[in-house]
């Protein structure tokens, strides 16, 4: 029986090309659509899940503030680790502490060449109880064997000893000034990781150097922690306990907290100061399951649509059928059969499609998205599953409406009442009307805002500005020679250096406005340390005082604060001037207030931020970590200039350069992705609605065929039968639209709400999708109508 049904359906199909090839071309892209999303939210939810004991891995995050200001850090001081596994014993089997000395990247020396890396970073000889770091057999016996020890990524060895002999080899790290012996490699982790070293060394080589000002450091916290708990703990119990920890801050702060980040959680539920990387978002997974949906279920309606309005050309098929005793549960199968053929043809010409074009997404959504289809036997299970949960679906309403036609009415061409069938192609039109009317919508506004971003203004200049990455070189201490040697150039206009890139990132550290020296009156706020120039360089506004370059001191012990830290001191503008505050034990004082400017994204409020200069030479030495330069008119000649006075300064190096407005671009990584998915995904929608409509338009008219024979007999006019056939269409398509509005709005305004800075609600852009859908409706319809139009009255009054 199911032969002869798979039979019939091919036959069928073969037979109602135009309905078959519209039916898969709508379902394939929906399906192709729909799957790669799946693909890559499956891509985002599992990082880190590849480690073995991942569902014990917890990471600890603390939160420092005073009066809402303050530091929520992603890494811990040094003692922190030692202290929970003392103090907790019966929760905590292993701790580890990841560090990378508060700089991307570090100088190493091989066979004589010094190479600058980044991801290098020092750990606890415990981490392999943490991350499944896969190597050889052999070589897990000596790893870390003594404080000198160092492993290497695969990346990493084949890059810098392509002759494959480096165990044994060793590794100078200048940081400690010692020789580190490799002893094994590891094989780089996947994508799907929060973290991605290229080497790592024993952190006792670190304390061994400087142990004695970190062991007892519980202010300084750049060292990354992470717990492993014993098994069948629950981490509310421990978490519940780490307030215990109370001289972790001395009491100094009204709100202060320990908490713990489930491993798993952290690259899509972790957005804290410090990161390792930076993570993806939670919201915009969820944004984008439900962009999935949306595209399927219009995918779904629009083959549930062409079906229906395929029933006329099938009715007197099924009354035949019905007449020589076919029951209605056999036309009904028959048609599930027919439905779940062309579903998996579907499914396999969507596989098809994202083999074509994952290169492309790759490129375009994010190089780090990996998926292979191996077509394993889970994977076609899987997929198969998909097939029938689709297949099934969007054949049921299909296959119940047609087996439910009368046998005589059937052969004689009249299918259910005339209202009936309206209600019908109505209700499924208006579906699809409705989610393409959604997704415009919100195409624009995404568009729209991050338009807004790009032209946003940041309160300092990013335009011609390149920043140098200077940590680890020779230039710091050599930096007032290195600026002059560069305004040299006629084209560069000014040159500064800074702690942290502007915009990007900044530390906190402790002030006290309170000139007894009261440490309960100690406060936490961001900072950037800076050097001359670095007001100009970057045309932030001065409003009260005066700049550094102007304050007589060199290396000066005054300060410049933003404008919401006198709101926040509860000042005024002028008395601002002149107040002292105390910077780690160093007396300050406020030369100048500066208009605010975004300090790191424009998804965070500003806050209140001080820029400081460092109080010695041999300090600014320390703090100059990048040097921006900029430049009055960008050519290959400045670049070239900058390369060689590099050279002259710096031997250790090789030189690189970023543009600061590509770095900034760079903060709105998963702002751009979302709208990468978006835009695309809606054109994708678009195109799935026009085909939905040539199927719906030709059933039409192909229905009015007699009415239309008429019309032109007793002489109607082009336009009148035109009319006649896309009044329907643009009505539900205005409808749609409509209704559309309340959903898109609120989905809009709570994307919009995300951004400290967004682009107010544009009811343009509402219009803007009613005038595309009406539009498509009318083009589409009218298009069928004139070819139908055109007909011979005679040939279509003959067809009867």
């Amino acid at each position: 029986m199911l032969k002869s049904y798979i039979k019939i359906a091919i036959r069928n199909i073969r037979n109602h090309k135009y309905h078959s090839i519209l039916s898969v071309t709508g379902l394939s892209l929906g399906l192709a659509a729909f799957l790669l999303i799946i693909f890559y939210i499956f891509n985002e939810i599992s990082y880190d899940l590849f480690n073995t004991n991942a569902y014990r891995i917890y990471r600890i995050a603390t939160i420092t503030e005073k009066d809402g200001v303050g530091e929520r850090s992603a890494s811990c001081p040094f003692p922190l680790a030692e202290k929970i596994e003392k103090q907790f014993p019966e929760y905590v089997e292993k701790t580890l502490r990841l560090f990378n000395l508060n700089s991307p990247s570090l100088p190493l020396k091989i066979n004589g060449e010094t190479i600058h890396q980044k991801n290098v970073f020092l750990c606890d000889t415990t981490i392999f109880s943490f991350f499944d770091l896969r190597m050889e057999e052999s070589q897990k016996k000596q790893l870390f064997q003594n404080d000198n020890s160092v492993i290497i990524s695969q990346s990493f060895a084949n890059k810098n000893f392509p002759k494959g002999n480096y165990v044994g080899d060793s590794i100078y790290f200048f940081q400690t000034k010692t020789y580190l012996k490799i002893t094994g490699t590891y094989k780089d982790l996947p994508n799907q990781s929060h973290w991605h070293p290229s080497v790592l060394i024993n952190l006792n080589n670190f304390i061994n150097v400087y142990g004695d000002q970190i062991k007892d450091n519980m202010l300084w916290n750049p060292f990354w922690t992470y717990v492993l708990l014993k098994k069948g703990i629950n981490p509310d119990q421990l978490e519940t306990q780490l307030h215990k920890l109370t001289d972790y801050n001395n009491n100094i702060y009204d709100d202060f907290i320990i908490y713990m980040q489930p491993l798993a959680d952290i690259h899509l539920n972790s957005h804290l100061q410090f990161e390792i990387e930076q993570n993806g978002k939670q919201y915009y997974v969820n944004i984008l399951f439900w962009i999935a949906l949306l595209i399927i279920v219009l995918a779904a309606t629009n083959f549930v649509n062409l079906s229906t309005a395929n029933a006329i050309y099938r009715a007197k098929e099924i009354g035949i059928r019905k007449t020589i005793g076919a029951s209605k549960r056999q036309i009904f199968t028959q048609f599930i059969v027919e439905s779940l053929i062309l579903t998996f043809i579907s499914l396999i010409f969507a596989l098809a499609i994202i083999e074509l074009f994952l290169p492309f997404f790759r490129f375009y959504v994010d190089s780090n998205f990996r998926v292979h289809l191996n077509y394993s036997i889970f994977s076609i299970i899987t997929f198969s599953c998909i097939g029938l949960i689709i297949g099934l679906s969007s054949g049921i309403y299909p296959s119940i409406y047609l087996s439910s036609f009368n046998p005589l009415n059937a052969i004689k061409g009249i299918v259910k009442s005339r209202n009936h069938i309206l209600r019908a192609r109505v209700f499924l039109v208006f579906v699809q009307f409705f989610i393409s009317s959604v997704l415009i919508i919100a195409s624009l506004f995404v568009y729209n805002q991050i338009k807004h971003i790009q032209n946003l203004d940041l309160g300092f200049e990013k335009e011609n500005i390149i920043l140098l990455e200077v940590n680890d070189t020779y230039i710091p201490k050599n930096f007032e020679s290195f600026k002059s040697d560069l305004l040299k150039n006629p084209n560069i206009a000014y040159v500064t250096g800074m702690q942290y890139p502007i915009g990007i990132s900044h530390n906190t550290t402790i002030f006290n406005t309170d000139t007894s020296g009261n440490v309960k009156n100690n406060e936490l706020y961001p900072y950037n340390s800076v050097n001359f120039d670095f007001i100009k360089t970057f045309k932030i506004k001065i409003i009260e005082g005066q700049d550094f370059s102007e304050y007589n001191n060199n290396y000066v012990d005054g300060i410049l604060i933003n404008e919401e830290m006198v709101k926040h001191k509860g000042w005024t503008i002028k008395n601002a001037i002149g107040r002292q505050m105390t910077q780690e034990n160093i007396k300050t004082k406020v030369i100048g207030v500066y208009q605010n400017f975004y300090n790191t994204s424009v998804l965070s409020p500003t806050v209140p931020f001080i820029l400081t200069m460092a109080p010695d030479k041999k300090y600014i030495n320390y703090i100059t970590k990048y040097v921006a330069i900029r430049f009055n008119e960008e050519n290959q000649s400045v670049i070239d200039y900058i390369e060689s006075t590099w050279n002259k300064y710096n031997t250790n190096k090789t030189f690189e350069f970023k543009y600061l407005k590509k770095e900034l671009k760079e903060l709105y990584k998963n702002e751009y992705k979302i709208a990468n998915f978006v835009v695309p995904f809606t054109l994708l929608a678009i195109i799935i609605a026009i085909i939905g409509l040539m199927g719906l338009t030709t059933y039409t008219c192909y229905q009015k065929r007699n009415e239309i024979g008429i019309r032109k007999t007793i002489g109607a006019s082009m336009f009148s039968i035109i009319k006649l056939i896309s009044k329907e269409f643009v009505i539900i398509a205005l409808i749609g639209n409509i209704l559309s509005w309340p959903v898109s709005y609120y989905l809009v305004k709570q994307w919009l709400e995300t951004f400290n800075s967004h682009t107010p609600i544009n009811w343009i852009f509402f219009a803007l999708s009613a005038i595309i859908a009406i539009s498509l409706a009318l083009s589409i319809s009218a298009w069928k109508a004139y070819i139908a139009a055109k007909t011979k009255p005679a040939n279509s009054l003959n067809r009867k």
